[in-house]
């Protein structure tokens, strides 16, 4: 599953983000979720630490795309 955040601002996105991770990480046939976020750090940065970190998601950003975060999610652990 992926959100795509382009054309929102960085306070439109993290509800957002929150929303869909926590929604979709309990569905044990998900086991990663993509966030698109274009290639700001500072909102990868914002959505790490307010929204993955917070609640205890593993990630990462994939080499060969920039613009986005991978979650596992905990159906995949």
């Amino acid at each position: 599953m992926t959100i795509d955040l382009h054309g929102l601002k960085h306070h439109q996105s993290i509800p957002l983000v929150e929303e869909f991770v926590l929604k979709n990480s309990i569905n044990k046939d998900i086991t990663e979720l993509t966030i698109v976020t274009g290639k700001s750090s500072l909102l990868q940065k914002k959505i790490t630490q307010q929204v993955l970190d917070k609640h205890g998601f593993q990630w990462y950003i994939p080499q060969w795309n920039w613009g986005e975060i991978i979650v596992i999610t905990k159906g995949k652990l």
